[in-house]
Formats: C-alpha cells, structure tokens, sequence
C-alpha cells in the first residue's frame, strides 16, 4: 500500500473502534504457524501471482485448497494440459429418500425428491487453480478441505419448532457470504467513508489488485502483500456482525477444514512447516480447536464433475453472487502480469472498448482513446491511486467519449464496456474425465438415430422429419425432450402445412446446430435423470406439480408429453386436465385448453 492509503486503512482501525496492537497480534499469531496460510480472493489475478511466487519459493510438499472435499479426485483434470479455463466444478445432490424432508418444500411436491447443486468456477487467474498447477508442477499433493455443500442444507423441522428456510435449487458455490461479511463489517464500512470508497470492488483493486506489491516479485514484497491481506481480514472478521457468521454455515465449514488439515498432515505424515493452505482470507482465522462438529453429508444421488464454464457465467451479471465485475479485464491483466507490462493494461483494454463501439456505430478515433488513457490517469491520481483501475476507466470512458446523457446517448458505449469487461471466452474440459450418464445417453442417442452430423459439422443441420416413419418419430421425441430440457441444441423452425390452414401433425422441420453449452446443460439436467427420456420424464413431472391448477398449462404439459413420447406420463397428465379443467374459473386458461385439447384430438 502506498502511504496515504495505509494512513486511509488506520483512521479506518480507528474510527470501528479495533484494537490495532490486538489485530497485529492475531495476524502475528497466524503467520508465524509453522503451517504456511495463504489468504486469498477468489478470481484475483494479484493474488494468484502471489500464491504463485510462494509456492515456488517455499515448495511445500502438501497443499491444502478451499474446495469441496468430495471433488478431490477431479484434481488431475483440472490441471490437465487439454483442460483450459474457464472451467467449473459441479456438485449435484438428489435426496432421494427425503432423508432431510425438504420433499414438497425445496421440491414441487412430496413426491419428488429435493434437488440441490452448486458450482465452483475456476479462471486461469483463480489462486486455487493456480495453486493446484504449480502442484502439479513441484510434485506437491493437493487436498480439497470445504466441506461438500449438500451437508450444509438444514433439514426440515417440525412445526412447533423454527424452521429454517430451505436453501434454494441451486446454488453457485463461492466466498459469496464471506465477502458480503466483510463488506458488512464496521471495519469496511469507516474504510469506505474515509477514503470514499463507492463498492467493495473498488476498495479491493485500490487496495490490493493493483495497490499491492505485484509487480515485486522478490520475498519481501512477497510477505508483505501477505500480511497486508491478512490484517484487513482480521480487522473485518473482528467487526462482521456475529451472528451471521454462527448462521451460515462458516464456523461448520472451518471447522471441517481444521478437522481436514490435521488428517491430511497424519495421513502423508508430513510437519505443518511442509504443507500450505490456501483459503478465503475471512477463514485464515478460524477456530484451531473448534467446538462445533462438522455436520455429515446427508444420503442421496451425488454427481461431481468438471464442466466448461464462460466469462459471461461467471460475471456479475449473469447472477453469481460472488461473480467477478469483469472477467475478461481480470485476464488481461494475468496475462499482462506474466509479460511484466502491466502498464500496457490501460490502453490495451481502452482500444477494445471503442473497437466494440466503433463496430456498433459510435464515431470514435485514435484520439478518443489517447484522451481517455490521460483522463483515467489523472483521475487514479486524484484519488490517490497508484495506477488507473476499473472505475476510473470506467468514469474517463464515459467523460471523453459520451457526448450527451450517458443513460441515452451512452447505451452503445456501455454496452461495448461490458462486452470488452465480460468477454465471451468458452473453457474446455479434458476428454479423460468421461461422460456423466445423461452426457453419454445423449451421444449414444445420436449415433443410434443417425444425427452424428450435429456434432461433425461445424454448419446447421437441417432435420425435415415425417413421424410416420419410425426413424423420424424417434427424432422427434428426442429433439422435442431436448428442447424441453432447455439444451441448446436446435430449433424447430415450423411444422410443415398442407394448406393455408390447416397443420400436418406428422412432419416438422429443425435447424440443428452444435453449441458450446450442450455439454454444460446437460450435466446440470443430470440432477433429474441418467437418461434424456427420465430427465424429460422428471421435469414434466416437476412442471405439472407446479401448474395441477391451471387448466391451459396442464393441457399443454398433455401436448408436450405426447410430442416427448412419455406414454407413462400421459395417462398421469391426463388426469390432471380433467380436474384442472372442472376447477380452474379463468376464462383465458380455459380457452387456452380449448385450443390444446383440439389439437391433442387431431393426433
């Protein structure tokens, strides 16, 4: 940190009120272990070039990571030469003995099992994936040490007692909590104040993304960085509010993790001064000696695999609630970071913006950019920055290309920020991983109705399909289960028309392409089934539960059912039309009935 902002950072320790001699002296406490603790961020190329160099100076021979215990034996693929992030892990649980009785709460009905998964991403700049590629190159063993995040969902509790809220479907599982802690914490907030911080993220880069000491790549500079990440953490841990931490699931989590690290020591009968651990700076203070007992991982389906994943998935603004703002931006600078030519960053970035702006239209020049690299610097230097960040692009964008009301006449320059921001980078997963159940159905589903085409062609594939041909009726049951599972796999452009009128119910035309997100989208559907037909089956299932009461719905789940080929569902939807239809009082639900059931009629 340069001086003004450590001056910032101990008004702040100040004004909530800590005890700086008291917080020096837990951070004292952690960093002298024998056991070496690395704080991180996750998607942090700063800190991933941190872990990096220490990792390379210290060589431990054990490595401990924050990840899902359960996904340890996915290591080798992760850092496998054919691997390229982006990449995720993906964590699948099905309850399917309502071992927790979350049926009909987290799930549709009683009948059907509560459905739970989480992702973990990893960019090219994540330490743990870092971390676990310098691993591999040392020779050192890597444990994953979180405990898996199905055990963390509370089982239902009778009536008379509180019950909790069910976790929800899905879940992206990060530091999301941890970092909302710290955000929260009064430490972080007098920080904010004082030094006119407008969100945690800009604190963050001000502080230690471009602040740090990443451009010291000796030992000094090193441990500094270290300790001035751990001292912000105690300062925010010792003000987050404490109530949130006994209630979601962190001290559970650690105490998992210390359980983890001391098995893992006895286990390769290593000293703590042989091993490293790398987890979110909030837990780098976690109960040695915890009171609380891990909670066991409950019964059910569990599926863990590695998925391709996307800049855009795992940017804010797709939902991940621990997203990074700018994907893409965070690459570059890892990748400007390993060239030593961080400083080309600014106007590297600035270029690829109104490139992506010019392509829409905007008159921007050469000129337009060199004044946006003055003004960004100027403004770093106002607010006593060491050197330009996001935000301050951001605002000299805006300042020296907006020629007019930024929410009006800057829609296209916006749009081409977060486009140049977010990026549209697709990751790869080796092929040695093998396939989940459901991803080998659907290949060998292909090959048995001959649509092998989809996937060596690289151009659309036109289906004209006739169902009263057995060949095509299969296609189509297939194509129309995978729309309804939402895999991206094609179109169904119309069905074909005999007249003006009337439509012929047994020939359909599909514009079938592959897509990058097949694969992902179906390891997310194989929560439902191994095959496509028993997904298809369980999610219509699922549909109906949800819409029993409304007529219209109901009689197009009939239609969906009967264009799928569920002759075991049919019977099921079936009857639910008929009570839907005798209950159901809206005029426009039973019109839209009306018009399903002829066409259920015709087939």
């Amino acid at each position: 940190m340069t001086n003004a902002t450590q001056d910032t950072v101990n008004q702040a320790t100040t004004t909530a009120g800590l005890d700086v001699d008291a917080v020096a002296a837990q951070v004292d406490a952690v960093l002298q272990e024998d056991l070496y603790w690395f704080p991180v961020r996750h998607h942090s190329p700063s800190v991933a070039m941190q872990v990096q160099r220490a990792i390379r100076l210290r060589k431990p021979r054990l490595i401990f990571i924050e990840a899902p215990a359960d996904a340890n034996a996915l290591v080798p693929h992760i850092v496998n030469k054919d691997t390229r992030p982006p990449v995720a892990i993906y964590s699948s649980y099905r309850d399917d003995n309502n071992t927790l009785k979350l049926a009909g709460i987290a799930s549709a009905s009683e009948d059907i099992p509560a459905r739970f998964a989480a992702w973990y991403p990893l960019m090219a700049y994540s330490p743990e994936y870092v971390a676990m590629c310098e691993a591999a190159r040392i020779g050192a063993k890597v444990v994953f040490m979180d405990l898996p995040h199905y055990a963390l969902i509370k089982p239902y509790k009778e009536p008379e007692e509180e019950a909790p809220a069910a976790a929800p479907p899905d879940q992206t599982i990060s530091d999301a909590d941890a970092e909302q802690l710290m955000a929260e914490s009064s430490f972080y907030q007098a920080l904010a104040r004082v030094a006119g911080f407008r969100t945690w993220n800009e604190a963050w880069d001000t502080l230690f993304e471009f602040g740090g000491y990443a451009s010291q790549p000796d030992a000094d500079g090193l441990e500094r960085y270290r300790r001035e990440l751990a001292t912000f953490c105690a300062a925010a841990r010792a003000t987050a509010p404490a109530g949130r931490i006994a209630e979601d699931g962190t001290l559970e989590r650690e105490s998992h993790m210390i359980r983890t690290i001391r098995k893992g020591l006895a286990t390769h009968n290593l000293q703590p001064a042989d091993a490293m651990v790398i987890c979110g700076g909030f837990h780098l203070f976690l109960d040695r000696e915890p009171a609380i007992e891990p909670p066991a991982a409950p019964e059910g389906t569990v599926y863990v695999s590695l998925i391709p994943y996307s800049f855009f998935r795992i940017s804010e603004m797709s939902g991940y609630a621990a997203g990074n703002r700018a994907p893409q931006f965070y690459q570059a600078c890892w990748e400007h970071m390993h060239r030593g030519k961080l400083e080309d960053l600014l106007p590297t970035h600035t270029v690829a913006v109104l490139k992506r702006a010019r392509r829409e239209g905007e008159a921007l020049s050469p000129a337009d950019a060199i004044a946006v690299s003055q003004h960004a610097h100027l403004l770093a230097s106002l607010r006593q920055r060491p050197t330009p960040i996001l935000e301050d692009l951001h605002d000299a964008l805006i300042t020296c290309c907006c020629k007019g009301d930024p929410e009006v006449e800057g829609r296209v320059l916006r749009k081409a920020m977060d486009y140049a921001d977010i990026g549209r980078a697709i990751g790869k997963v080796t092929d040695q991983i093998g396939r989940l159940p459901l991803v080998n159905d659907f290949f060998l589903n292909l090959e048995a109705l001959q649509l092998n085409e989809l996937v060596e062609e690289e151009k659309v594939l036109k289906a004209k399909l006739d169902k009263r041909e057995e060949l095509d009726q299969n296609r189509s049951a297939f194509l129309h289960r995978l729309r309804f599972l939402g895999i991206p796999v094609g179109t169904l452009i119309s069905s074909e028309r005999s007249d003006l009128f009337e439509v012929t119910l047994f020939k359909e035309i599909w514009n079938l392409k592959w897509n990058p997100q097949i694969e992902p989208k179906l390891i997310e559907e194989n929560l439902y089934g191994d095959t496509i037909e028993s997904a298809a089956f369980s999610r219509l299932r699922e549909a109906l539960a949800k819409d029993g009461q409304h007529a219209g719905k109901c009689c197009e789940h009939l239609l969906r059912a009967l264009d799928m080929d569920l002759p075991d569902m049919i019977q099921q939807v079936q009857d639910q039309c008929v009570e839907s239809v005798a209950n159901d009082q809206q005029f426009v639900s039973l019109a839209s009935a009306l018009a399903n059931l002829q066409l259920v009629k015709k087939r």
